[in-house]
């Protein structure tokens, strides 16, 4: 068997796949579970071919056990359907079911024997009596002892043959031992040993049954099987770590078969003293003359049994009966709580806090995209702020209020959102706001009349402006199972850049403001089966595939659209130790682009800037982005409407891997080394030829303070490799609930003897 997804948060299910051979020896059928549903396999042999089938969810919820009948196209289940273990007839063909037993009690580990004087149905149940439908009595539970029973499917009689009368202990896989007799195994003197099952006809001409324990092992017997073909048992035991097969002829109960004695484990003799010294502590206390317990007045009790009547004792005065002898207090009534009718109340939304946060933050909210033009064409990095984060669920966790204000510490600016999430039904969806504002320097174009010519000429005027960003979003997720999900996110968003006065230029010409509304839309198809053991540790696999149309609804109307990938690798190679590796590319084409800048880590505190790179002239842009991660490079050292970036890692949290006690201190408990190289490229059009990438490089006059025309620009080919590649090594560790990253790197262009550092704040990549 093979295929399915591998879900690493999963308990292991030790009970699937179920396995059973048919009793020809010919079909070998296999039950898993896939995709929330129930499937069996079988591999026929005389046929030479496999046969798929997909049993109906409404069939039953669970199954524990099964076995071929004697016609092969039959098989016996026990299944969990409706709280309740059953037996059940399952026709392959045509997928139908038919009750065998139906009643409170388990009936697990079915075993169909035929070949002798009776064919029928062995399995074990917790049943009180003999019978196939034991009904449920008045406040009892279906609990009690396992015991072997057999149910004749020749005469389907409701009788049940009782194999075993077992008190105490565990018992399990009943099976067929010969052709008329069985064999369980029981765990009497603390390891489980094969006993056999012999019957005869009592005094009254019925079937009766005796065991005998015919195995003495000093370890479990875990499985017993019996083959026909060769007429041996087989026992498997573990013996020192290592798991071992035993085959045993079989024995003849007629040929005089001695009871094994079998020697109680230490464990079994000091549970044994412990109970005996229990006993006689009980008898100690009576003997010692102590008055029986007085029943206390306001004390009731019921009883199946008439109250005896009994003559008075010679010596004792006879008393009237007093009446408050049964009399019950309402305060200390007790009642069945089987026949107390509770009122349901409707459930009442109520909001409780969910978690409060206060931090530092320089991440990227919600958006990666900036406007292109109204920023200059250069990327702005968030600035490292505080930020306060608070969150309201409801007691249902169906419903969730979020709400958070960053505000930067150099008082550049601040963003504050709100968000609103419904998790009640199948389907997630959510509305959010979020607003930006960002103060930067912009360079303003300006007429003015040259003194001496007498001729106009553009003056480029370097003064502060405020971009504005407001966006309100809406989500749809729609899980296909538990790893996948198709996510659809539809918005509006308005972008304004307004020119502040703080010359005289500025303030005798004031800029009108710019502003820009467009519709937004992306739509994801999201995998992730990845479990997190620990900070910056994870282990599986994640991709995602998204595409996206943005619609300018004012100025120079027009949509283009934006398509890319990222895919997340990570395997375990020791512990902790994991290798990870990350691939993404994305693409933009029509009446406006994506502007990418290729360098960097996220995060990045105190980033640099490669400002000698220019921007290619004749490209329309509506929306900027960082691409990360290219240590070893600026920002900006390529840019263009596409990129591509590998990034592998490998991850070691040094002293949890290595000390076998535990480590309390956080710092030292999360520390990690890593190794990582890195290669990526960003570039004009489809496809990253040399032609389409930019090495182009300027230097403007030392001094200048803007681009304008009196200032003089150096522009040379700087050709540089299509790729660019990064390599080094880091440290990671958290401090003060920070997740610091510190990285040392190289690149294969410049050669440079000392690294570059990045230091950053955030998990992954």
């Amino acid at each position: 068997m093979e295929g399915g997804k591998l879900d690493y948060s999963a308990v292991p299910d030790p009970n699937y796949p179920l396995i059973t051979w048919s009793n020809t020896g010919y079909k070998l059928a296999i039950l898993y579970q896939k995709e929330n549903g129930t499937h069996l396999r079988i591999y026929n042999a005389i046929k030479a071919q496999i046969e798929n089938y997909e049993i109906p969810a409404n069939r039953f919820d669970r199954v524990l056990g099964m076995t071929f009948m004697e016609d092969d196209d039959k098989m016996i289940f026990s299944a969990i359907k409706k709280s309740k273990t059953d037996l059940y007839e399952f026709t392959i063909r045509g997928k139908r079911m038919k009750n065998i037993t139906d009643d409170a009690w388990d009936d697990v580990q079915p075993w169909y024997v035929s070949g002798g004087s009776r064919r029928g149905i062995l399995f074990l149940s917790n049943r009180p009596k003999a019978n196939i439908d034991v009904p449920l009595g008045v406040n009892e539970l279906p609990t009690g002892p396992m015991n072997v029973y057999f149910y004749n499917t020749t005469t389907r009689q409701k009788e049940l043959l009782q194999l075993t009368k077992v008190t105490t202990g565990d018992i399990s896989q009943p099976v067929q031992y010969g052709t008329d007799h069985y064999a369980y195994l029981y765990n009497e003197n603390g390891i489980a040993n094969q006993y056999l099952i012999m019957l005869k006809n009592d005094a009254r001409n019925k079937d009766s049954a005796y065991t005998k324990a015919v195995t003495d092992y000093p370890s479990n017997v875990l499985n017993h099987q019996y083959s026909p073909v060769s007429n041996q048992t087989a026992h498997v035991v573990r013996v020192g770590g290592k798991y071992k097969v035993y085959y045993r002829p079989l024995l003849d109960p007629k040929k005089g078969l001695q009871q094994k004695d079998l020697t109680p484990t230490l464990l079994k003799q000091s549970e044994a003293k412990k109970k005996s010294s229990v006993i006689e502590s009980a008898s100690a206390t009576t003997n010692k003359g102590q008055a029986e317990p007085v029943l206390k007045r306001g004390n009731a009790f019921q009883t199946q049994f008439e109250e005896d009547e009994t003559e008075a004792l010679q010596n004792t005065k006879p008393t009237r009966a007093r009446r408050d002898d049964i009399t019950i207090n309402d305060e200390e009534q007790v009642v069945d709580s089987t026949y107390v009718n509770l009122r349901p109340k409707p459930y009442r939304t109520y909001f409780k806090p969910d978690f409060l946060t206060i931090k530092l933050d320089n991440t990227v909210l919600f958006t990666r995209y900036q406007p292109a033009d109204l920023n200059g064409n250069r990327f702005v990095n968030p600035s490292l702020g505080g930020m306060v984060t608070v969150s309201l669920d409801d007691l249902m966790e169906d419903y969730r209020f979020t709400g958070g204000v960053r505000l930067p510490i150099n008082f550049s600016g601040m963003a504050y959102f709100m968000q609103f999430e419904n998790h009640k039904r199948f389907v997630d969806w959510g509305v959010l706001y979020l607003r930006q504002t960002q103060l930067n320097n912009v360079v303003v174009p300006y007429l003015a009349i040259d003194p001496v010519t007498g001729s106009s000429i553009e003056i480029q005027n370097e003064q502060l402006a405020k971009t504005a960003m407001d966006m309100v979003q809406g989500t749809v997720s729609y899980p296909l199972n538990k790893f996948e999900s198709i996510r659809l996110h539809m918005g509006l968003r308005r972008d304004v850049l307004n020119y502040k006065a703080q010359d005289t230029l500025s303030l005798a010409f004031p800029a009108p403001d710019r502003q820009k509304y467009w519709l937004m839309s992306r739509a994801e198809y999201v995998f992730d089966n990845t479990i997190n053991p620990a900070i910056n540790i994870y282990r599986g696999f994640r991709f995602k595939f998204y595409g996206e149309y943005m619609y300018q609804m004012n100025g120079q109307t027009g949509g283009f659209y934006n398509l890319g990938t990222d895919f997340r690798y990570y395997k375990k190679i020791y512990k902790n130790f994991t290798w990870a590796a990350r691939f993404a590319a994305a693409h933009s084409g029509g009446n406006k682009k994506v502007l990418y800048f290729v360098g960097g880590v996220d995060n990045w505190i105190s980033p640099k800037y490669a400002d000698a790179t220019p921007i290619r002239a004749g490209e329309n842009y509506a929306f900027q982005a960082l691409t990360t991660n290219m240590r070893g490079y600026e920002q900006n050292t390529w840019n263009g409407n596409s990129y591509g970036v590998f990034n592998t890692e490998f991850r070691l949290p040094v002293l949890a891997t290595f000390l076998k006690r535990p480590i309390q201190s956080p710092i030292l408990r999360n520390m990690q080394l890593v190794a990582f190289a890195d290669i990526g490229s960003g570039w004009y059009g489809l496809w990253p030829t040399e032609a389409n990438v930019n090495n182009d490089k300027i230097f403007p006059q030392p001094g200048s303070r803007a681009f304008n025309t009196s200032s003089m620009i150096v522009s040379i080919d700087d050709t540089k490799n299509v790729f660019g590649l990064g390599y080094g090594a880091g440290l990671r560790t958290l401090i003060f609930g920070y997740f610091l990253r510190l990285d040392c790197a190289w690149n294969i262009d410049n050669h440079r003897k000392s690294p570059l550092l990045h230091f950053s704040i955030g998990t992954d990549f």
